[in-house]
């Protein structure tokens, strides 16, 4: 059993190291917070995206809604991941099923954690072609008793 468990954690750092190197534009939000609102992002030229996570506050004891509006991209597939900051939490992608041409939606979840603040990182991950944009968007949760 421990093999196992020693397996899937090698291969979860070894998905991160590949999905990482394989990004082309990496873009850090700072002038959003995206457990309050809505988030617009421009990424180059005419393209650009809306990022929504619902509820809004992001509690970590509810299943979260996950929506891309994407404009002027052809995306061949987005994820959404979420890392934690004091502890190294890098949960797995969550995958989002596209709607139509320009949105996406999934459901996503954080881990429980013990400190009453947690910051984090939404990564979102858009592939299109050979360009693959990671845009993190910064936010925290906060315990609640």
């Amino acid at each position: 059993m421990a093999i196992l468990a020693s397996l899937f954690i090698i291969g979860g750092y070894l998905y991160q190291w590949v999905s990482e190197r394989s990004i082309t534009h990496d873009i850090q939000v700072t002038k959003c917070q995206i457990s309050k609102s809505i988030c617009m992002v421009n990424l180059d030229g005419d393209k650009s995206i809306e990022f929504s996570i619902t509820p809004r506050g992001i509690p970590t004891t509810q299943a979260l809604s996950l929506s891309v509006l994407t404009h002027g991209l052809d995306a061949d597939d987005i994820s959404v991941s979420f890392e934690g900051i004091e502890i190294d939490h890098h949960l797995p992608p969550y995958l989002l099923n596209k709607i139509d041409d320009e949105k996406y939606i999934g459901k996503g979840f954080l881990s429980l954690c013990v400190l009453d603040t947690m910051h984090w990182l939404a990564h979102v991950r858009i592939q299109e072609g050979q360009n693959i944009w990671r845009i993190s968007f910064p936010f925290e949760t906060h315990k609640t008793n």
